[in-house]
């Protein structure tokens, strides 16, 4: 997956680029792995539709998810 950006939106106030998600991929990491760094750039917050709690825990697995399409 050589060259992938990705940014996430939807879990804060604005978008985040995902440049550890990124930078794993660059390295060689699987899509399980890299989707897992997704939190060392991402602080999801609180709002009407969510809570932080709950984007923290499905969050990897979007990310990861995304990623497995890509193939």
């Amino acid at each position: 997956m050589n060259g992938v950006r990705v940014a996430v939106l939807g879990a804060g106030p604005r978008a985040v680029r995902a440049g550890s998600v990124e930078q794993a991929l660059a390295g060689g990491a699987a899509a399980k792995d890299a989707a897992a760094k997704v939190l060392d750039d991402v602080e999801p917050q609180d709002d009407a539709l969510a809570s932080a709690w709950y984007r923290r825990q499905v969050l990897p697995g979007l990310v990861e998810r995304a990623l497995e399409e890509l193939r």
